[in-house]
């Protein structure tokens, strides 16, 4: 069972400290800590569905790693420009939709080479 620390869950969902804190407090949703000690831990597993049920789809199974793009590592991966990537996240409709975590935009990464295979722009 992977635990994460506040440190490595604000590096590991790509948000600032304050912005995760928010989260905590206001997010009924997100997952709930495990106590150890006086200190607090978060089950991947957990985050993992908590970021799935943003999507609002589950897949049959999650997986044990969740790469988390922002727009800039996003197109990265797409090596596109500012301008094809905006017109894409407008446009068409079937880019992927950016899962919105504390205000943030950000890309699932199986998504993203998802979405390229069926373009045929990726073997």
């Amino acid at each position: 069972m992977d635990l994460l620390t506040i440190d490595s869950l604000q590096e590991y969902l790509k948000i600032g400290k304050s912005t995760l804190y928010r989260l905590i407090k206001h997010d009924r949703d997100f997952p709930s800590p495990v106590w150890i000690g006086e200190r607090r831990r978060y089950r991947k597993a957990d985050i993992n569905r908590w970021i799935y049920q943003q999507k609002q789809q589950l897949p049959d199974s999650l997986p044990m790693e969740i790469d988390l793009l922002d727009s800039s590592a996003a197109r990265d991966v797409l090596n596109i420009s500012y301008a094809t990537f905006h017109r894409l996240t407008k446009e068409d409709r079937s880019f992927p939709v950016p899962l919105l975590i504390a205000g943030k935009k950000l890309f699932d990464k199986i998504d993203i080479t998802n979405w390229l295979t069926l373009q045929g722009l990726k073997k």
